[in-house]
């Protein structure tokens, strides 16, 4: 509903840091203004209850004016540059990779998403959904599967489709340990696929997912 130049999102169990408390938007907001070609800026994600920082892969993306390009931004703290993301910003769709199709639309468009290190948020969650061998774990690590590669598949040339097929095979063999957690992820790809229903999505062309792979590798597919 923003009608603003600038939007500022937040996950609702984070803070900003001390640190940077008195400058955070300032220097954002100042940055953005002097980029004009940069669509969104994600902060450091402090996250004491995983014990590190989150940081985005940054794969061999440019430096625009001094910070680093990112593939998606983070949906935990990030400023978006409102002309540059369609409205509605998101699908109606389950946690998870909300941030993947605004991210490529800006990139195909012509912009770019960085990174920005110095100013931050303190993640605090009450519950700690990623502990390892738990039920919630587990459906994190599924959603990490097959959210993207069904994204992806309705954004990308289909011609990509059996690439995409590949990398979705290779995420399962390494985040999913037993071939019952395997037949659940893909019963819930052909529910998240179904549940898309007749979502028009625009295809990107070719040569620009050649050129996100060049820059950020195989987070791209």
């Amino acid at each position: 509903l923003a009608d603003s130049e600038y939007a500022y999102c937040m996950d609702d169990d984070a803070v900003i840091g001390g640190e940077c408390e008195q400058t955070f938007f300032t220097d954002a907001l100042d940055y953005l203004d002097r980029n004009p070609e940069v669509a969104s800026l994600t902060t450091r994600i402090v996250d004491p209850v995983m014990g590190y920082d989150r940081r985005p892969d940054l794969g061999g993306g440019e430096r625009i004016d001094g910070l680093p390009e990112m593939f998606m931004y983070h949906g935990g703290s990030h400023f978006l540059r409102s002309r540059c993301f369609p409205k509605p910003l998101y699908m109606r769709i389950q946690y998870g990779y909300e941030e993947l199709i605004p991210s490529v639309y800006a990139y195909a468009a012509g912009y770019r998403n960085v990174f920005c290190e110095s100013l931050y948020v303190i993640h605090k969650p009450k519950i700690n959904k990623w502990k390892s061998g738990t039920e919630e774990a587990e459906r994190i690590r599924m959603i990490d599967c097959y959210i993207p590669f069904v994204l992806k598949t309705r954004m990308y040339p289909c011609a990509l489709y059996p690439l995409l097929r590949l990398f979705y095979g290779l995420r399962m063999a390494r985040y999913l340990k037993s071939r019952g957690a395997v037949a659940l992820c893909n019963r819930r790809r052909k529910e998240f696929l179904s549940q898309l229903g007749t979502v028009e999505f625009v295809r990107i062309r070719m040569g620009q997912v050649y050129r996100l792979y060049r820059k950020f590798g195989k987070t791209v597919l």
